[in-house]
């Protein structure tokens, strides 16, 4: 007598579509974009023509050093004199809290509205940021608590100036991981959506939109091998004509 089949079918892994790479995790591009410097990046904007939306160069690193690169969790203020929202309303209760965005392999981008005597991101906030994640954040405005903030183990923010002054009557919060403006270096303002690569060195701040992070990753990565195997050759006093033969970098 013939076996009954089972009803049931096996479950076969789908195989991968023909060319289609998987796509990192936040945390595998934040450890690789942070190996590579703001000019890598810039060189394969450029061969990819595609424009380098690079920050505001008023936008340093706290301590010299300092460096990250993680998918942006943006954050927004306005002056509490032009606040446009009624803060009773259904929907502000609805928004989540900031803290909630945070993912490991993020960085933390803050437009707090303009308002620059204050100190708007204190170190309070950046224990909270840094303990969910965050590999560091960019603020348009001035860190509060700067000894605080270098205390942080593995953050790096990056920040116009620093004060003592509280800003927490001076602004109104928006509604956290919302495309923000941040202020442009070669242009006026530069919009970060809620999951751009952000890349901060000391050279300056770059942002990458989405769907160049994977074509400028691949580039970049391949023009700093390269720069890693010239510089050892410049440095070991090599022909330079030789050395640039070889590489094309210099």
């Amino acid at each position: 007598m013939a076996k009954k089949r089972s009803s049931k079918r096996a479950q076969r892994p789908r195989a991968q579509a023909k060319g289609k790479k998987t796509v990192p995790s936040a945390v595998e591009l934040s450890e690789r974009y942070v190996k590579l410097k703001t000019g890598d990046v810039d060189g394969a904007l450029y061969h990819l023509s595609e424009e380098t939306q690079l920050l505001d160069f008023r936008i340093n690193p706290l301590r010299r050093g300092m460096k990250c690169a993680g998918l942006a969790v943006t954050w927004s203020a306005v002056l509490a004199c032009h606040d446009p929202v009624p803060r009773n309303s259904q929907a502000v209760k609805k928004w989540p809290q900031v803290t909630d965005c945070i993912k490991p392999g993020t960085v933390f981008v803050y437009q707090p509205g303009g308002e620059m005597s204050s100190g708007h991101f204190g170190n309070m906030y950046g224990n909270m940021i840094a303990a969910r994640g965050a590999t560091g954040a960019v603020v348009d405005g001035n860190l509060r608590d700067s000894d605080g903030h270098d205390r942080i183990p593995n953050w790096s923010p990056f920040c116009r100036n620093t004060s003592p002054v509280e800003a927490g009557t001076r602004i109104k919060w928006m509604e956290p991981n919302t495309p923000v403006l941040m202020s442009g270096e070669l242009r006026r303002w530069i919009e970060v959506v809620p999951g751009d690569m952000v890349l901060a060195d000391g050279d300056g701040v770059i942002i990458i939109p989405k769907r160049l992070i994977m074509p400028v990753l691949d580039k970049a990565e391949a023009q700093y091998e390269l720069e890693i195997l010239a510089e050892k050759a410049y440095a070991a006093g090599e022909d330079p004509k030789k050395v640039m033969k070889k590489f094309g970098v210099a």
